[in-house]
């Protein structure tokens, strides 16, 4: 099984890679992985609370091995707070082509041991409220599947 934790910092370096996305989000430290560390920053609902306008965060969702295959797939959802467009960062994101890559960010291998992603969906928006004004964030899922040899 592929490190999560090598995972998340290959996508971070993707998008970090991807001169629109980094534009949208002002900056590359904007884009950032949620690591769970018990106990003071074990949920990723409270990470999600804390994120800033505009930021990236990447998180592992889950992991799990098919039943038609024995390779481990990787669930990891890319979450947007935007400023501004949110369809034009969403479509960056997904068709943006990471400096030095070919092809664009849902097509690309972020590691040598892992497909590209094989599922990708857009997920309806979740509302963060803060008192007087509530923001909406986005997410992107994406599942990866490791190679076997």
């Amino acid at each position: 099984m592929v490190d999560p934790a090598s995972i998340l910092a290959a996508i971070v370096t993707k998008l970090k890679a991807i001169p629109a996305v980094v534009t949208a989000v002002t900056s590359t430290s904007n884009i950032y992985t949620h690591t769970p560390n018990f106990p003071s920053l074990n949920s990723l609902q409270q990470t999600l609370n804390n994120m800033g306008s505009p930021s990236i965060l990447v998180a592992y969702e889950s992991g799990q091995t098919g039943t038609d295959t024995i390779a481990w797939v990787h669930n990891v959802s890319i979450y947007v707070m935007p400023r501004g467009d949110i369809l034009s960062l969403l479509t960056a994101i997904i068709n943006g082509v990471p400096t030095g890559d070919s092809m664009k960010f849902q097509d690309v291998e972020v590691l040598a041991t892992l497909d590209c992603a094989h599922e990708l969906s857009i997920l309806p928006p979740e509302s963060k409220d803060f008192g007087d004004v509530t923001f909406d964030f986005w997410s992107i899922r994406l599942a990866y599947r490791e190679k076997v040899n």
